[in-house]
């Protein structure tokens, strides 16, 4: 049976390696809701037991998000969190909990296993905050409107984000450097995983070459009739302006062969600092690139007439 009696709307549970994610769950839905955030709610724990307070609010949150990692519950405040969320768990079933996985965690014995586990390595953390938001409203709680003082607050962070963008972009630095590092990952990851449809049996086979006489290297790929080309263009060696990466798929089948889809993607980082590439303000890991480009090539592939 649900309490109606509750504390907060929404009480986040993190080990402190993810901090970011968590932090901008809290940024996104405070003026929303009444969020449990442990570095802004430091006056709750203060001149307390600060286990077990924590242990009470996790019992008392509407709604509770885990970012789910190898070591939460190993620490000695997560291992509170986990052990109060389990209990509530076996007493509610899931109605009141959404895991975001955030690494390679094994799933806790007491989840059963068709439980949803929302996966930030295929998913944005943005629309892990638009469910969450949903999630909450449908255990009851109402969505407070934003005071001009929220709204101030909010103009600002995107401010000093936007500035600090801009800054990454055409301030000379290492930006340029860590983008031919990740382009490098990126191709990597590309080469391995058409090494894996080649492996598997029944698949369209797709050859690969590395163009080395480029620098930095270009990447060919081959399903005749389709060749795709992929490179890293950039202009300076220490300021990004300019600098993306470049994708083509072309159709070699005619004399005159012809470019059937041609996208552009700039070097990029996410909410939670990592690296990656932007498309029309679609961020992606290099890894879900590559499975978004592959698809891509798949997909041109089947409706190429012949």
């Amino acid at each position: 049976m649900m309490s109606e009696n509750y504390d907060y709307d929404l009480a986040i549970s993190y080990e402190s390696s993810y901090e970011v994610p968590a932090k901008t769950i809290y940024n996104k839905l405070k003026t929303s809701f009444k969020v449990f955030f442990a570095p802004q709610r430091q006056s709750d724990l203060a001149f307390r037991n600060g286990l077990d307070e924590l242990s009470k609010i996790f019992e008392k949150a509407k709604f509770v998000v885990v970012v789910y990692s190898e070591l939460w519950g190993s620490t000695p405040f997560t291992r509170v969190e986990r052990n109060k969320i389990e209990e509530r768990f076996l007493k509610e079933s899931h109605d009141f909990l959404f895991f975001i996985k955030a690494d390679n965690a094994i799933k806790p014995p007491w989840l059963p296993d068709p439980y949803f586990y929302f996966n930030l390595k295929q998913y944005s953390i943005g629309d892990a905050i638009t469910i969450i938001e949903s999630r909450v409203i449908e255990r009851g709680a109402m969505k407070k409107e934003e005071t001009p003082v929220d709204i101030s607050q909010r103009i600002k962070r995107e401010q000093e984000e936007q500035r600090k963008k801009e800054r990454f972009i055409n301030f000379p630095g290492d930006a340029q450097s860590k983008a031919l590092i990740e382009y490098e990952r990126f191709l990597q990851f590309l080469k391995d995983e058409i090494e894996i449809i080649n492996k598997t049996p029944d698949t369209i086979k797709i050859k690969n070459i590395y163009l080395t006489e480029y620098y930095p290297v270009h990447f060919r790929i081959v399903i005749y009739p389709l060749e795709v080309l992929i490179y890293y263009q950039y202009n300076a060696t220490n300021v990004l302006e300019g600098s993306y990466l470049d994708y083509k798929i072309i159709n070699t089948r005619k004399a005159q062969p012809s470019i059937i889809k041609s996208e552009q993607f700039t070097f990029d980082y996410n909410e939670f600092q990592e690296f990656g590439w932007n498309n029309k303000n679609k961020f992606y890991s290099s890894e879900s690139l590559v499975t978004y480009l592959l698809k891509e090539l798949l997909r041109q592939f089947t409706i190429t007439k012949d």
